[in-house]
C-alpha cells in the first residue's frame, strides 16, 4: 500500500522516528496503512498506483543457502535436498521461497544463491539476482 502525506507527519517505523513532509509518498503494509490512517485521519491519502508485477527473485532449480532454526548454514551445493528452489511466491507484501523438500522460507533469510549453470554469489553483496538487486 502506498500512502502520501497531505501535511507534515512524524511517524515511528521499527522504533525509529521518521519525519515526512507534505507530498512525501511511502510504502507500508496494509496493516500499517490502516493504523496510520486511523492515527492521522485526513493527513494521509492512499495512492492506487499501477505497479508492475514483481519479477521472481529466484528461479526453480536454483540452490540457496540459508540459516536453519539452529543458526547453522543449510542448503547449497552440499545440501541440495534442503536447498533447491521449487518456486518463489509473492503474497503482496513479500516473497516466500518454496523449496523442493516442502520448506517455506522468507526470502530475507537467503544468504547465497547458485544457478543451474553454476554461477554463485552471496545475497548481501550481490542481491538475490546476482546483479545487486533486492539484496
Amino acid at each position: 500500500m502506498t500512502l502520501r502525506c497531505l501535511e507534515p507527519l512524524a511517524l515511528k517505523f521499527d522504533g525509529r522516528g521518521v519525519r515526512l513532509e507534505t507530498g512525501a509518498c511511502f510504502a507500508v503494509t496494509p496493516h500499517q496503512g490502516q493504523r496510520i490512517m486511523a492515527q492521522f485521519p485526513g493527513k494521509v491519502e492512499v495512492l492506487d498506483l499501477p505497479l508492475d508485477p514483481p519479477t521472481d527473485p529466484l528461479q526453480p532449480g536454483w540452490l540457496v543457502v540459508y540459516r536453519d532454526r539452529a543458526g547453522r548454514l543449510a542448503g547449497g551445493c552440499d545440501d541440495r535436498e534442503r536447498g533447491t528452489v521449487e518456486e518463489c511466491r509473492w503474497d503482496g507484501n513479500g516473497w516466500t521461497v518454496h523449496l523442493t523438500d516442502g520448506q517455506r522460507l522468507p526470502l530475507a533469510i537467503i544468504r547465497g544463491v547458485t544457478t543451474l549453470d553454476g554461477a554463485a554469489w552471496t545475497t548481501r553483496e550481490h542481491g538475490y539476482d546476482g546483479e545487486g538487486g533486492q539484496g
